[in-house]
This record gives C-alpha cells, structure tokens and sequence, in this order.
C-alpha cells in the first residue's frame, strides 16, 4: 500500500471518467471530505454534445494531471 496526501481542493477519477478505463488505484480518504460529483452521462450526454472538442481537450488535461499527480508519485514510492 502507498499512501499520498493531499489538501485543499482536487480531483479524482476524473481522468478515468473521460477516458472510459477502470480506476489503476484505489482512492480512500482518511478524514471527511465533502465533494460532488457529475454523472458520467450527463457529461457525455449533454455537455460534450454541445461542445464537441470539450472532451478531448479535457481528456489530454485530467490524463497529465492524473501522471503528475498520481501515477509518477505512486511509481517512485514503490
């Protein structure tokens, strides 16, 4: 298990949200934590419809956040 903390605001899952992949890691909070959250559907089925480049400009951005932030960290700590 690797452990990473983080504080103030983020997010999470976003990238596997946009991409359609199961999640690599599991996510848990060790204190309360208050979000929200936007059904998959609604994204895909209202808003990128709209916008049609949305998605893959919003793909590119939570899939370097996700190395940034995740992956690269969770790699050098084991």
């Amino acid at each position: 298990m690797v452990a990473k903390h983080y504080k103030g605001f983020g997010y999470i899952g976003d990238y596997y949200v946009f991409a359609s992949k199961r999640s690599e890691y599991e996510y848990m909070a060790i204190t309360d934590v208050e979000s929200f959250a936007i059904p998959k559907h609604f994204m895909f089925k209202t808003i990128f419809t709209k916008f049609p480049g949305l998605h893959s400009e919003m793909l590119a951005e939570s899939f370097s956040r996700y190395i940034k932030e995740f992956r690269r960290p969770v790699e050098i700590k084991r």
